[in-house]
């Protein structure tokens, strides 16, 4: 799937789509102190409503207490969540590289996969299913390195040209929504594409993106968030409600 080609087709039923002025309130977050005390908070916070859509059972109040005060809870509620909250620290220590993706995933999977199938691409096909329903099929094992190197080529590419703050997020939500299509790892993907989005951000929008809020927006719309991405890629497109995101 080639991002721009999608861009082209897509981004001006994007733009109609939108109800609010993303750039406006996405300008809100440069009023956050970036201090090490505002990054563990929202990264907190990222990675435990990341993790709720993956089924964790603590909730977001708790993990965020946990992460910012000295109280202690039983290693099996946190173990998978910390593992998530390092990759953000990575993230926004490195560049975003394809390198540095499959570094992410092996922070990420440490309590889900072996280690050999942390941070390497699959070579088994794939499928997503719902209440035992095959959802949709993912990338065909043949093809899912390929598409996942020509992914990482088009990022480059995009990291390299002048965006507007509209089609930064047009192609944040796009990356998150392609890297899903093509499932690369045996797991850890919805946590790794949720982290890709705001990786993508960061790196054209600057450290504050990473204060805004996409993850807690998707857990507090799950069913929609899951519904958008069931549908075929040609009609699917994120409604963001800013306000909810920063």
């Amino acid at each position: 799937m080639k991002l721009y080609n999608l861009y082209t087709s897509l981004y001006p039923t994007y733009l109609k789509k939108q109800e609010v002025n993303i750039s406006y309130y996405f300008g809100k977050t440069k009023k956050i102190e970036l201090t090490p005390e505002s990054f563990n908070f929202y990264n907190a916070v990222s990675a435990m409503a990341s993790s709720k859509i993956e089924s964790e059972v603590m909730d977001i109040d708790s993990y965020v207490r946990y992460k910012t005060t000295n109280v202690k809870y039983i290693k099996a509620l946190t173990e998978k969540p910390n593992d998530l909250f390092r990759s953000y620290e990575f993230a926004q220590k490195n560049k975003l590289t394809k390198a540095n993706v499959l570094k992410a995933h092996k922070l990420i999977s440490k309590n889900l996969l072996h280690t050999y199938w942390r941070g390497r691409v699959r070579d088994s096909d794939m499928v997503i299913r719902e209440n035992n329903k095959i959802i949709y099929e993912a990338c065909l094992k043949e093809n899912v390195q390929k598409e996942f190197d020509d992914f990482f080529i088009e990022i480059a590419l995009l990291l390299k040209k002048d965006l507007s703050v509209n089609e930064v997020f047009f192609f944040a939500s796009l990356i998150h929504l392609v890297f899903l299509n093509i499932h690369p790892f045996d797991d850890g993907n919805g946590r790794t594409g949720r982290l890709l989005e705001k990786w993508f951000l960061s790196e054209k929008l600057g450290k504050t993106a990473w204060f805004v809020q996409s993850d807690l927006y998707y857990w507090n719309h799950k069913t929609q968030f899951y519904k958008n991405l069931r549908q075929p890629l040609k009609t699917n497109f994120f409604k963001i409600n800013a306000k909810k995101l920063v």
